[in-house]
């Protein structure tokens, strides 16, 4: 089976690997899909898949994927797209996007339709999955992660010229020097 793992990546963090590499037990192969947004404000799509190929460059379960580079935001569309291209997908979110997953175009068909694997920080996901989506708490798995890396604390440090080697790995720390992002 595949897990199709969507976030902004902006920037991929050490959280995303440490994400990823606890994945790597529950699916046969890994799919990164970096979004587009109109509403915030991301890095080039092209700069955040080089940052993944760096983060994930030797790891052969992991493809990165640019479908979304013809996309503004995520849909059942384009989850549909994802599953004939890579066959049965379960779906891999944070609680940020479990949070908002009923603010999805046709969320329920999403729900109806797929497997849902929901990393967890410290929010509770199963009051939320019980709260907004009870009838469809079968299609959720919950994967225990505590560690508050985000992107946004990533793009803080930077700006602020703090060290990042908690945070980000070495390759894409330089990656972002060397392209001047987030500055």
């Amino acid at each position: 089976m595949t897990g199709i793992f969507i976030g902004s990546f902006n920037p991929p963090t050490i959280a995303h690997y440490d994400i990823i590499k606890i994945m790597e037990k529950y699916f046969d192969k890994l799919v990164i899909v970096p979004v587009n947004s109109r509403e915030k404000h991301l890095v080039e799509m092209n700069k955040r898949i080089e940052m993944l190929e760096l983060l994930f460059h030797k790891d052969s379960l992991i493809i990165i994927d640019d479908l979304m580079k013809d996309y503004s935001y995520v849909n059942y569309r384009v989850i549909d797209l994802l599953k004939k291209k890579y066959g049965e997908i379960t779906l891999i979110i944070g609680s940020d996007l479990l949070k908002n997953l009923d603010k999805f175009d046709n969320y329920e068909y999403l729900l109806n339709n797929y497997q849902f694997y929901v990393v967890t920080r410290d929010d509770d996901v199963k009051r939320i999955v019980l709260d907004k989506y009870s009838k469809y708490f079968d299609k959720f798995k919950f994967i225990e992660y505590h560690n508050n890396i985000s992107s946004t604390q990533a793009r803080q440090l930077i700006q602020e010229k703090k060290d990042l080697k908690n945070v980000l790995d070495e390759k894409v720390s330089l990656y972002i020097k060397e392209q001047h992002l987030y500055f």
